[in-house]
C-alpha cells in the first residue's frame, strides 16, 4: 500500500496501533485518519500520532462540520457532510 486511510479512532491510546502506524510510516506509506465525530477539541488516535494526517470533516459551506472533532493535531479538512 502507498496510502492507508483509517476512518476510525478514539481518545484511547493503543501501543499496538502506534506500532502499526509507525511500521507503515517507516515503509514510506502515507497514513490518513479521521479526527472523530464528537464535535470536541479532543485527542483521537490514530489521527493524533506524529506523522499521521488528521482530517477534520467540513460541511457544505466549507467550514468545520459541527460534529467533527478538532484540535492542534488536525492537518486538513475534507468534505464530510451532504456528500
Amino acid at each position: 500500500a502507498q496510502i492507508i486511510n483509517l476512518s476510525l479512532g478514539g481518545p484511547g491510546f493503543s501501543q499496538d496501533l502506534r506500532r502499526a502506524v509507525n511500521n507503515a510510516l517507516n515503509n514510506d506509506v502515507c497514513v490518513i485518519a479521521a479526527m472523530g465525530n464528537n464535535g470536541m477539541n479532543q485527542v483521537s488516535y490514530p489521527a493524533a500520532f506524529d506523522g499521521v494526517i488528521g482530517v477534520v470533516a467540513s460541511d457544505e459551506n466549507n467550514t468545520r462540520a459541527q460534529y467533527s472533532n478538532y484540535g492542534p493535531w488536525a492537518d486538513i479538512a475534507a468534505p464530510g457532510t451532504a456528500i
